[in-house]
């Protein structure tokens, strides 16, 4: 926020934003390609209401929140970028806001998927050391990113019987 001091010079006062409100790092290779400066880096506002996971299935890169410094390495996590392409109608903010609060609340409580959540989560760490455990520690940082294959609207099946003409 700038203002215009009485000698007519700008002063600037910087607010904090909360996390949920916070822009993602960008994927690198995408800002790259596109930048004139081989060192840009650039940040991703979020749709509100949306989830807060940006994934480039091109460059197998993924932001889910802006205390990681950059974007993270999801090669190994193919589970990530296939629910992204399986997710072929939008989500709702209220069909989002109950799947987020489930898997969340599963995750926090070790319930149901904690084995293949623990595995991604093991899987992120292993190929992006440059996440860091502190402020938070990565189980926080990457939940939604860990949660994301369950939590994402996926294709409905097909009621119609396959053997129908």
């Amino acid at each position: 926020m700038a203002h215009t001091g009485s000698h007519g010079t700008a002063t600037a006062r910087w607010h904090t934003l909360e996390t949920a409100l916070q822009p993602l790092p960008a994927c690198t290779a995408c800002t790259i390609r596109r930048s004139p400066h081989a060192a840009a880096s650039a940040w991703i506002h979020p749709p509100p209401g949306l989830p807060r996971i940006m994934i480039c299935t091109r460059h197998q890169q993924a932001s889910s929140d802006p205390r990681h410094p950059a974007p993270l390495d999801i090669q190994a996590v193919p589970e990530l970028t296939q629910a992204h392409l399986n997710a072929r109608r939008p989500a709702t903010p209220v069909s989002l806001s109950w799947a987020s609060t489930i898997t969340t609340r599963w995750y926090d409580h070790h319930q149901h998927l904690h084995q293949p959540w623990r595995m991604r989560l093991h899987q992120l760490i292993t190929a992006n050391p440059h996440i860091s455990p502190s402020p938070a520690s990565p189980a926080l940082t990457c939940r939604e990113l860990i949660t994301y294959p369950e939590t994402s609207p996926s294709p409905q099946p097909s009621t119609a019987c396959p053997h129908t003409p």
